[in-house]
């Protein structure tokens, strides 16, 4: 066990447990108790409401799940559309963003001012052409009157360019029913692959790549020119020459409108993906059920509970408050089995707050499951059953897996195949380790668990029509659920153990070796203490496997509870080496008072050397609150007209509260009187346990353990059976004659 468990531990051991056991009785303890388990109880009902989509409420339980096959026609009892998912919506938005064109701004004030110039430059050329002026001078006067035309190489043919004026116009006037681009590769970039040129009165889709920009507009004009009729090729050459120049840009890309566009696109997503009408079926008979179909039923049980909600407010709370009662009635159901059938597994808030705690993980553990979408035959109920049974009992793990499989049906949207997978599995790992003495003995749930996940996943998933692939890829989930829930355990008891105070069967197998160090010095400092402990040990486990209670428990209890005794070994008189006792020179209360703290010695010694709190009642109870009767004559004949009081001579207790530590109490005594018969006879052998017994009995010394006066009976037998076999007579050997002559 690792330093920090230890040290924590140490930190949370109760120093004084005397007063601790006042305490536990006392009723504010009590109402403390009474606190937790309502608080766990409270706090395991919220948690298990809260993690359950309240949407899922208003599906009903008998709806297919995805998978199924479905049993009957499911029709729409009314008119509801199947909306869109969030993620379909935000793909849609992506995609109408993407499409959205980029739109480009047309100004009709470049174009007009280029069809003026370009009528103003040829009726200028008209009346410069019809009067006597050379070229040179009609050049030069064409430059004053345009200057930002560039004609320094035009040649005589420019006097012919009016006859191709009207095919130059209209060409022009074509380029700017689109508008021109100043260039295109500068146009933002964008996935789709069109463009809207919005004129005042009308709006012009264009692919990109039909955009004209002033460096195409040019070569397509020049182009055009070319191939004008009725024109010789000098002309058309000459004009081709100069054209260009009056083409200028007047298409501007417009963000905001372009933005605008966009957000006017989105808005008109409808958020409705089919409508449904009343009557209309939604899932076929004998139809395997997809997850579309899952889709759409989802979306029915939300739009009725809607309906509902509008209709009727409070409605909407009732599956919450039935999800709530149901998940409250097995938390209920588990505390009414407690106090009826298991009242000494609560007696402790440690142990409460172990079970609670179990109690969230698994709901935890499940929820997060469900959630990931992984198999329901992953929640490990398997680790509950196992850890309350060793901690607990069988009983208590099998009433506990009950409880909490129906809680985690609830839970996953009453799924009644996890509960009854759960109920089945669950039962049999607990009862697999309703006995475990040793670390192999956790191969059984494996095997177990394994062995009940195969063969229930195999006929529920046939019954469900799944094909053999997957059945045997849920076995497969099962086996392994069934290994991890095991070792996982492994792992997990020290830490229950540690944390809340409880003792198992592989502690106490660990206790059993003799080598233990506390052991170790009770052989070496107070040897008949320690041979009477291992005789005491086999009596109290044979008495324990008769009435039932813990062997084990008892044995080891045996081997410890007088380990008090090692600080003054020699005031005891199993310990004793000589005839005259060191009780002589002792006064009567003295003596009492050296026995007495025999049992204090021993809890501290029990604290130093970390054993559980279950050894340490044997300590505290194996003489309860008996009378040192020895003592107390003699302080009686010491003072024959005065009073002794009786409680200077009495233990301090408690009483033996189990089973376990009041066998030790009788275990003890009657090996102690045992001794004094010699080689008794089984009669009278009898007769001295049976007065040890009825002593007891009649002291009240068991009056607050569960034996019962069958189960005294039965003690006597195992009592009388192993102390006849340690009381055997041997055969007397013939001596030789040498022998005899020594």
């Amino acid at each position: 066990m690792s330093q920090w468990l230890l040290k924590l531990k140490r930190s949370l051991a109760i120093k004084n447990r005397e007063r601790y056991a006042r305490w536990g009785q006392t009723r504010r303890y009590r109402r403390l108790r009474l606190a937790v388990g309502i608080i766990l109880g409270v706090i395991i009902i919220v948690l298990g409401s809260l993690i359950y989509p309240t949407a899922e409420l208003f599906t009903p339980q008998d709806w297919p799940d995805e998978g199924d096959v479905a049993i009957e026609d499911i029709v729409a009892p009314v008119d509801f559309p199947i909306p869109k998912t969030p993620e379909e919506l935000a793909e849609e938005r992506r995609m109408t963003e993407a499409r959205a064109p980029l739109i480009l701004a047309y100004d009709r004030k470049p174009v007009d001012s280029v069809l003026q110039v370009v009528s103003e430059f040829f009726d200028r050329l008209d009346s410069l052409s019809a009067g006597p002026i050379s070229d040179e001078s009609l050049l030069r006067r064409l430059q004053r009157d345009f200057p930002w035309i560039d004609l320094d190489h035009a040649d005589k043919q420019i006097r012919d360019w009016p006859i191709l004026r009207a095919y130059f116009q209209d060409i022009l006037r074509g380029f700017y029913v689109a508008g021109v681009f100043p260039d295109r590769r500068y146009l933002p970039f964008s996935e789709s692959n069109f463009v809207l040129v919005v004129r005042p009165n009308r709006e012009i889709p264009l692919k990109r790549e039909q955009i004209l920009d002033v460096e195409g507009a040019r070569r397509s004009l020049t182009a055009d020119i070319m191939d004008a009729p009725l024109a010789s090729e000098e002309l058309k050459r000459s004009l081709a020459a100069f054209a260009g120049q009056f083409v200028i840009a007047n298409l501007e890309f417009d963000p905001v409108a372009t933005d605008a566009r966009k957000q006017q696109a989105i808005k008109q997503i409808q958020p409705i993906k089919i409508q449904f009408f009343k009557g209309e079926r939604i899932v076929r008979k004998n139809q395997r059920v997809t997850a579309e179909h899952v889709t759409r039923l989802r979306a029915l049980s939300q739009f009725i509970a809607a309906q509902t909600r509008d209709e009727f407010p409070l409605a909407s709370t009732v599956p919450i408050l039935a999800h709530i009662v149901l998940i409250g009635l097995c938390v209920l159901g588990m505390a009414v089995y407690l106090v009826f059938f298991q009242p000494k597994a609560i007696q402790r808030i440690s142990h409460i707050l172990a079970l609670g705690v179990i109690w969230i993980i698994t709901v935890l553990a499940a929820y997060a499951i469900w959630r990931a979408g992984l198999s329901e035959y992953l929640i490990p109920i398997a680790i509950s059953a196992i850890l309350v049974t060793v901690l607990f009992n069988l009983g208590m793990g099998v009433f506990n897996t009950f409880c909490l499989s129906i809680l985690l049906g609830i839970i996953t949207g009453f799924d009644f195949t996890l509960m009854f997978v759960s109920i089945a599995v669950g039962t049999i790992t607990a009862y697999s380790v309703r006995t475990v003495h040793h670390r192999y003995d956790f191969y059984r749930p494996i095997l177990y668990g394994a062995l009940t996940y195969t063969v229930l996943i195999y006929l529920l998933e046939t019954l469900r029509f799944q094909p053999n692939g997957d059945i045997l890829a849920l076995c497969g989930i099962g086996v392994l659920n069934a290994t991890l829930s095991a070792i996982l355990c492994i792992g997990l008891l020290p830490v229950f153990e540690s944390l809340f105070g409880f003792t198992t069967d592989l502690t106490l197998l660990e206790l059993s070796d003799l080598n233990h160090p506390l052991l170790h010095r009770l052989s070496l400092e107070a040897p008949g203490t320690y041979h009477h402990s291992l005789m005491i040990g086999t009596l109290c486990e044979a008495a324990a496997e008769a009435v039932g209670a813990n062997p084990l428990l008892a044995r080891i209890g045996a081997y410890f509870h007088d380990i008090g005794k090692i600080q003054k070994p020699e005031y005891f008189i199993e310990n004793q080496t000589v005839a005259k006792s060191r009780h002589e020179k002792l006064s009567p209360t003295m003596s009492a008072l050296i026995l007495e703290s025999h049992v204090k010695i021993g809890r501290e010694l029990a604290l130093q050397y970390d054993l559980p709190d279950a050894i340490i009642d044997f300590i505290e109870q194996h003489h309860g609150t008996t009378v040192m009767r020895f003592f107390l004559h003699k302080a009686q004949q010491q003072l024959p007209e005065g009073e002794v009081p009786t409680e200077e001579f009495r233990y301090p207790g408690p009483k033996p509260q189990s089973k376990e530590t009041a066998i030790l109490m009788l275990a003890d005594s009657v090996e102690a009187v045992s001794r004094t018969l010699g080689v008794p006879k089984p009669n009278r052998l009898r007769t001295a346990i049976r007065k040890v017994v009825r002593e007891k009995f009649e002291a009240g010394q068991l009056d607050e353990c569960e034996l019962t006066l069958k189960d005294l009976n039965r003690i006597e037998d195992s009592f009388l059976k192993r102390l006849l076999g340690s009381f055997h007579q041997r055969v007397e050997y013939p001596e030789t004659e040498k022998e005899k002559a020594t």
